[in-house]
This record gives C-alpha cells, structure tokens and sequence, in this order.
C-alpha cells in the first residue's frame, strides 16, 4: 500500500501518458481527454475516451456502469472504466478514468468530467449529476442513509 500516491508517481510517468494523450488527439480529433494536476504537478486524475467510445455512449449511453475496484497498475491507482452493453449484450466502454485518492474531490471531478464529453445521460445537468452519485454510492454504503434519488450499487 502506498501511503502517499502522489510522490511515487514520478514526473516522466505523468508527462509521458499525457504526451501519449495529446498524440492521440492529433490523430483521432474526437479524441477527448482530460487531466488534473495539483499545486506541485503530480497527476491528480486522467478521464480519456476515442471516438469509437464516443459513438459508443450516444447509441449506448443508457445505462452506464462505472467501476472503480481495479488497481492492477503499477502505482496502485484506481482506474475506472465506464461502460455498458450494446444491442448484442456486448460489453462497450465509454471512456476510462485514472485517479490519485479515492475522496469524494476525485469522484465528483471524475464524474463531471465523464458528463461533460459527450451527452450527459438523461435527467444528469453537470453541477448536480457528480454530487448526485457521489451521495448515493456513499448512502449504499451507510445503510442509515437514503439517496434522494432512486439508485442502485451493486456489488
């Protein structure tokens, strides 16, 4: 377990996938990414998605699922891929997402990040929609809590 995520992720790592990014745009000009850096410029969390996630998410974007259980990297970081399932119960990823600490700061930017690149799922707006899921996934895990929403976690 790393106590401090940030200081193990060295500079060249960071500029390196965000270089890697940035190519990507320039070959594929749907291409969307974004990342946040602290004060210091550590990486703080990466959200990308093709094109092909893209179209993906206006034919598919539905339902989405996110799931940020996976840290098979190599800093042990939380990396979060959304998706779904096509016509053909196919499994089709809207966009991935890398953060630094699993706080609620990490998620809501993760999440409005998620809305803003393409069409915001159905009754999401992009100040609410974050904070909205945040509150829920947190309620599911306190059972004393109930979401203002109807919301599901599975698990």
């Amino acid at each position: 377990c790393h106590a401090n995520k940030q200081e193990t992720i060295s500079a060249g790592d960071a500029n390196t996938v965000i270089m890697h990014m940035m190519a990507r745009r320039e070959r594929d000009v749907d291409f969307f990414f974004k990342y946040l850096v602290d004060e210091h410029g550590h990486l703080k969390g990466l959200f990308w998605a093709d094109s092909q996630s893209r179209l993906d998410y206006e034919a598919f974007g539905d339902v989405i699922v996110f799931d940020s259980t996976y840290r098979t990297n190599k800093y042990n970081l939380p990396f979060v891929p959304f998706f779904g399932l096509n016509h053909h119960r196919s499994t089709v990823i809207f966009g991935c997402s890398i953060i630094s600490h699993e706080t609620s700061q990490a998620y809501e930017w993760m999440l409005r990040t998620f809305s803003h690149r393409g069409r915001p799922p159905p009754g999401w707006t992009a100040s609410a929609a974050p904070t909205d899921l945040w509150r829920a996934a947190r309620a599911g895990r306190n059972p004393g809590r109930t979401p203002s929403k109807t919301q599901s976690e599975c698990s």
